[in-house]
């Protein structure tokens, strides 16, 4: 899908923009376990299966960052609250939490992890938020076009069983296309 195809090209660019050695995207659900895997580079699937069984009364720095809508920066991984055993076995010093929000709503989750102490600069930090920002735009843009697309189907799926109706007489010929069509 195109909008998969822009959170790869962005994740790549991030990598190479701030020397990340792994990054990954994930976009928030409203079922039990919020994070759904949109795009990474590099992640082990070990961690990519632990991000996807959190829940979201998880003690986690990710559900931290998205719900303080601010980004959070770990320097000692080995403390964070829930991953510091896959943090230290992945070898991760620096991992940077950035909400993707668009008009104050969180739309998901980018995470980059450096291998090596990282010192994010001012710059730095407000580039990386600029970048999860136009992922938010992008998100909610795909949201909106689904909304329309199944909005418009709906209506020609109405239109089509109110023609048919419009052609039967009986009650009984009625009833049995109105349970047709609701299937």
């Amino acid at each position: 899908a195109p909008v998969e195809r822009v959170f790869d090209d962005v994740l790549e660019s991030t990598q190479q923009l701030f020397g990340t050695d792994a990054a990954g995207l994930w976009l928030l659900t409203d079922n039990r376990y919020p994070f759904r895997l949109a795009s990474h580079h590099d992640l082990p699937q070990e961690l990519v299966d632990a991000v996807g069984d959190i829940t979201h009364d998880a003690p986690v720095l990710g559900l931290v960052a998205i719900r303080e809508r601010r980004s959070i920066v770990v320097d000692d991984p080995a403390s964070a609250p829930h991953f510091a055993d896959l943090y230290a076995r992945h070898g991760y010093r620096t991992i940077h939490f950035v909400p993707l929000l668009f008009r104050d709503e969180a739309m998901g989750l980018l995470v980059l992890y450096h291998c090596t102490p990282y010192d994010w600069s001012p710059d730095e930090l407000e580039l990386v938020n600029t970048f999860a920002n136009q992922m938010a735009i992008a998100v909610a843009n795909a949201k909106l076009f689904n909304s329309v697309r199944d909005g418009a189907l709906r209506l020609r799926a109405i239109q089509e069983l109110s023609s048919r109706l419009n052609r039967i007489q009986d009650v009984m010929g009625i009833g049995e296309a109105i349970v047709a069509e609701a299937d």
